[in-house]
């Protein structure tokens, strides 16, 4: 007997939102939405701010990417692409100094998509410009989803190639290892299920998305200090970060590293150092290195869940 499927049918955007500004922004705002949208581009968001001043202009959302301080634009458009949502969505990243620039919209025309994909060619390592579709289905009697698609992303890996001959030695390192480390959780599923990589970057960290808002583990190298090291971040929660303090006797007992308090004006945590490690011309030991990241981080993050952090 042939099991009943259901039929996909697309939902009108306006009957779930009819209102841009409030309706769909708000939705994008919360944490499922943000979330959604997070998922869709591989970039873990957090601290979004809807109708944030720019000058005289007022930005839809203005975000941050978890464990930088690098600025989001996202620009929202229940319509079809046009001029003046372009102009729009460049003002706001100048004005921000944004390292993304998100246009979410119902339908991108062909001179708009390719304007976005010339930016993406044409800007370095630090800005990259994101064109998103948004969808609205359901099947049968259930609940709308929304459901994004990536029209025009930034090829991270390929502006990063092409910046190195613009970046220090130590960078271009720092890109390697990365590689490299991307490589290595390829090998090791389960790690991979739980820490999904980033895409590398010429830089002496990388964040490791938590499936929480409120704080997000990373690991990091320092080539002038001889040290390798993972970490849990908190951001603009001192009392989580006080929990975290309080129990560094348990992460010190499971991780056999005495961590370190991260100690600013809006972020807490604990850093875990490996020291003795020299990145630089020492490629033959990378692989333990990442070894060891990868093992510490993973009992960070079961001491995290143990203590309900």
């Amino acid at each position: 007997m042939m099991t009943s499927i259901g039929k996909i049918e697309k939902v009108d955007l306006r009957e779930i939102w009819p209102h841009e500004a409030n309706d769909f922004t708000k939705w994008l705002a919360t944490n499922e939405g943000l979330g959604l949208l997070a998922d869709s581009i591989g970039i873990e968001l957090e601290d979004p701010r809807p109708e944030s001043s720019v000058g005289s202009f007022t930005v839809d959302i203005l975000a941050r990417e978890v464990g930088s301080d690098r600025e989001v634009v996202i620009e929202n458009q229940l319509e079809d692409t046009n001029h003046d949502h372009l102009g729009k969505l460049l003002t706001y990243a100048a004005g921000t100094n944004a390292s993304y620039a998100i246009w979410i919209v119902k339908r991108a025309r062909e001179e708009h998509q390719k304007v976005i994909e010339w930016l993406n060619e044409h800007t370095d390592v630090d800005l990259g410009f994101f064109l998103i579709e948004i969808d609205a289905i359901k099947i049968g009697d259930s609940l709308p989803a929304p459901m994004f698609r990536i029209v025009e992303r930034p090829n991270d890996w390929a502006k990063a190639t092409k910046s190195t001959a613009d970046v220090s030695d130590i960078k271009k390192t720092y890109l390697k290892y990365w590689t490299r480390y991307v490589e290595y959780v390829k090998e090791h599923q389960e790690y991979a299920k739980i820490f999904s990589p980033r895409k590398p970057k010429p830089q002496n960290y990388t964040n490791l998305a938590a499936g929480s808002s409120s704080f997000h583990f990373g690991l990091n190298l320092s080539d002038d200090e001889m040290r390798i090291g993972a970490y849990l971040y908190i951001p603009r929660d001192k009392q989580l970060g006080k929990v975290a303090e309080d129990n560094k006797g348990l992460f010190a007992e499971r991780t056999g590293v005495e961590p370190v308090a991260i100690e600013g004006e809006v972020a807490s945590g604990l850093r875990f150092y490996k020291e003795n490690c020299k990145i630089t011309g020492n490629e033959d030991y990378w692989d333990e290195y990442i070894a060891w990241q990868m093992d510490v981080v993973s009992k960070i993050r079961e001491v995290v869940a143990e203590i309900g952090l």
